[in-house]
């Protein structure tokens, strides 16, 4: 953890450029988490969405003849895949409305400084899933049937039951409630570990699995907010097949014990060791191409 708090430390400076290279962060772990639930787009397209949706464009077009359409047919038509045109939108959606329910949960949680509750889980997910499920993929009013509502069927991941519908409110209420708890007391003492209290949420909420649809994405939405809010980063878990396979051996370990977030808890340190470094040298490379440039303009 001294390792991974100088870094934060070294990252104070520079407070523009350390949100931008958050930012390209945020689309890498949509990517990232997308990839997992094997949905959305390739990284260059998903890149470029999201900070088009960070940057505030929401009004993105989604005809079927824009450039990135006609790449992906190709690459299905290459294929020898019959693709329709409710699989393209429903890629570029899946991307778009990750990207809107991130920056969503961001804005409340930690811009506006509200508390986690269900609502704004609820609502996070409303966003996540909007215009995507499984009939009509790609327009608009077909998530209103499970956007934001707690499923109502009984889910088992491997062996392991999750709570019964009639179970999952008062899970919910005792996870948000909790969180506030321990907020509350970490911020009075003085001490906090982002990282283990990230990942503590996120394997609570994907065993609870609240919602029909989208659970996997949410829980990783959870936990790097809380990062953001309190380590100022993002981490990509399971970004590549190590990391995917360990952060799978973690989640079946803590199903296979009713929940344990230990091994996430180390697994998302040093991912956040990671990042943080790549944060760093990256912003490194911004100064010095900054005071190269400075040099250039002096000689001129």
């Amino acid at each position: 953890m001294d390792e991974v708090g100088e870094l934060i430390q070294s990252l104070q400076n520079g407070t523009e450029s350390v949100a931008e290279i958050l930012l390209r962060e945020m689309a890498a772990v949509v990517y990232g988490s997308n990839t997992k639930a094997r949905r959305g787009l390739g990284l260059d397209e998903t890149l470029k969405l999201c900070m088009l949706v960070f940057s505030g464009q929401l009004d993105i077009d989604y005809s079927d003849r824009t450039p990135e359409y006609q790449v992906k047919l190709e690459k299905l038509i290459r294929k020898d895949i019959n693709p329709g045109d409710n699989h393209i939108i429903r890629s570029r959606r899946e991307v778009v409305q990750h990207a809107a329910a991130f920056q969503h949960i961001v804005n409340e949680f930690v811009h506006a400084q509200k508390p986690m509750t269900e609502k704004l889980i609820k609502d996070t997910h409303a966003i996540l899933v909007k215009g995507i499920s499984a009939a009509g993929a790609g327009f608009l009013d077909t998530s209103k049937d499970f956007g934001g509502k707690y499923r109502s069927d009984d889910v088992y991941i491997g062996v392991q039951q999750c709570p019964k519908p009639s179970e999952i409110a008062a899970a919910m209420t005792s996870m948000v409630k909790n969180l506030g708890i321990e907020l509350d007391a970490a911020e009075k003492a003085g001490v906090l570990d982002p990282f283990a209290l990230a990942a503590k949420y996120c394997d609570r909420f994907v065993n609870i699995h609240p919602f029909r649809d989208g659970n996997g994405r949410m829980c990783r939405l959870v936990l790097n907010v809380i990062l953001i809010k309190y380590a100022g980063i993002v981490v990509n878990v399971g970004e590549h097949d190590q990391s995917r396979d360990e952060y799978l051996s973690a989640a079946e370990e803590s199903r296979a014990v009713g929940g344990h977030a230990g091994p996430l808890a180390t697994l998302v340190l040093r991912e956040g060791y990671k990042t943080l470094k790549k944060m760093r040298d990256t912003l490194r490379k911004y100064k010095t191409w900054g005071k190269q440039d400075m040099e250039r303009k002096g000689r001129e």
